[in-house]
């Protein structure tokens, strides 16, 4: 009997730990909340013209040259044709990086002659070719 009694003390001082221990975390989360809260609108963020103006310009790097990027993953398969590799992607009404080297080749032709028939009035419009000109707005 006297064990049990000893081990349920043992537990009744854990248990009061515990729950003081909770008790304080919950106290610094609301005053850690409160000061959050006072920060954010008591202090405005710098301006522009309280900053160092070398820092200004050095953007988000720092002192670091930008470094260059490397190109953008190639897309998947050509909009017109649907080939998957070719040497160089090309510009289509689509954007960039969207035909092939062979489609992109014969989009910027027909938009070329298409752009000096346009100039000189005349517009030919049976062209044998999929590729739609750009949509001008």
């Amino acid at each position: 009997m006297a064990k049990s009694r000893l081990q349920l003390d043992a537990l009744t001082k854990i248990r009061e730990v515990v729950v003081a221990q909770q008790i304080a975390f919950d106290q610094q989360a609301a005053e850690q909340q409160q000061h959050r809260q006072k920060v954010q609108y008591s202090e405005p963020p710098p301006s522009a013209s309280e900053m160092d103006l070398d820092d200004a310009k050095l953007g988000f790097a720092g002192a670091e040259a930008k470094k260059r990027r490397g190109r953008a993953a190639p897309p998947g398969r050509c909009h017109s044709c649907n080939r998957a590799e070719t040497p160089e992607w090309r510009r289509g009404p689509d954007g960039a990086r969207t035909l092939c080297n062979a489609c992109g080749l014969h989009y910027a032709k027909l938009t070329r002659k298409q752009n000096g028939a346009a100039k000189n009035g005349m517009s030919n419009g049976a062209s044998g070719s999929n590729l739609r000109p750009k949509e001008t707005i």
